[in-house]
């Protein structure tokens, strides 16, 4: 019982939980959202039209294009891909809804734009291998769409592949 600390602003005292980097990852998402839905369709004063990312957006479609082929990558059935924005930050999840235990993969942290010049700087993800990376995009803005555009090596080092995502604003 000593090895046990409570908080002093509880009427019921409560053993203080250790932190939880998935439920910290959770609440910042929460409140990612929360902010971003609050602000839905307010430009940032002073930066080109595709600044206008505030809000949430769902993923509609994605291909991957590879020597010469088209490969729709999304839809698929029981996935659902959000990806919300603030004025400084991002965060994208997949969340399996046909799984009994809920599979959900997610990522975020800080961006850039300059222009249609678009990058992600990882702070958290639930793939730690991303963690402490930075992926670079093109994206367009028409109306509530968002496509996003990138072109990275494949597996061959002569290979390149562009994937296209396109996003509606929710």
């Amino acid at each position: 019982m000593a090895s046990e600390r409570y908080c002093a602003f509880n009427i019921q005292p409560q053993p203080i939980m250790k932190p939880n980097p998935f439920r910290c990852l959770c609440t910042y998402l929460a409140i990612a959202s929360t902010v971003t839905s609050s602000c839905k369709n307010k430009p940032i004063a002073g930066k080109s039209a595709v600044t206008n990312l505030y809000g949430t957006w769902e993923l509609h479609s994605a291909q991957t294009i590879k020597r010469g082929d088209t490969i729709t990558t999304f839809p698929i059935a029981g996935l659902q891909v959000m990806k919300l924005f603030n004025s400084t930050h991002f965060a994208c999840f997949r969340h399996d809804t046909t799984n009994a235990t809920a599979t959900t993969e997610s990522y975020s942290g800080i961006y850039t734009l300059s222009g249609n010049q678009y990058a992600e700087q990882i702070t958290y993800a639930s793939t730690r291998s991303l963690e402490r990376t930075t992926a670079y995009f093109f994206l367009q803005l028409r109306g509530d769409t968002l496509v996003q555009h990138v072109k990275e090596k494949a597996d061959s080092v002569d290979v390149y592949e562009e994937k296209i995502e396109t996003y509606l604003r929710k």
